[in-house]
């Protein structure tokens, strides 16, 4: 097994409003940029192990939508609308991510705020990849990154790629690859599941 990350996280120095009705945490990398904040209704996190990051730094109450991706926090905003008009909606994503849950927001007519806590940065592969008989792609970031090293290799877009959404599916798709496996998100355990089904 080559483990060859494609994808860095650069850490953003960001002002995080004192006060949110709920924060949004799209990614693990994010919460970081939490100090202070109070909150109404807490936290959502798009899955298990952003969840796990704001639970071990004493945040709470956490909230895990039913699906792990963009639909998923949608679908709990919009079950718990009522009650985010008293302050902003805040967004701890990375830049470039996302922007589903604030369209959502601006056609709901629910104020929002947007805070960028990572970027993420482009790695070099220093290992040379002679076969791989499945990739595990954890962002649409990666894609391109990820064809450009398979693109030696003869019918490189056989190659069974595993990815956490629907979104980086379709990435995937339009990058030239033709075996897609969409995980249940991108803790370990998903990604594990998904790769005994390729």
């Amino acid at each position: 097994m080559l483990v060859a990350p494609v994808i860095g996280i650069e850490r953003l120095a960001v002002t995080v409003p004192a006060m949110a009705s709920v924060c949004v945490v799209l990614s693990e990398h994010a919460v970081s940029a939490i100090t202070e904040l109070k909150t109404s209704l807490g936290f959502v996190a798009i899955g298990s192990q952003t969840a796990t990051a704001l639970e071990q730094r004493g945040l709470g109450p956490v909230h895990v939508p039913d699906t792990h991706d963009s639909a998923g926090i949608i679908r709990w905003l919009d079950s718990n609308g009522g009650l985010l008009l008293d302050s902003p909606v805040l967004i701890l994503t990375g830049e470039g991510g996302t922007a589903r849950v604030e369209t959502y927001l601006r056609e709901k007519r629910i104020s929002f705020v947007r805070c960028n806590a990572y970027r993420r940065i482009h790695l070099e592969v220093a290992a040379s990849v002679v076969a791989a008989e499945v990739v595990v792609i954890s962002s649409g970031d990666a894609v391109a990154s990820i064809k450009k090293c398979l693109e030696k290799l003869r019918d490189w877009e056989k190659t069974p790629v595993v990815v956490p959404s629907a979104r980086v599916s379709a990435r995937a798709r339009e990058a030239g690859f033709s075996h897609i496996v969409i995980s249940a998100g991108a803790s370990p355990d998903a990604v594990a599941y998904a790769l005994r089904h390729v």
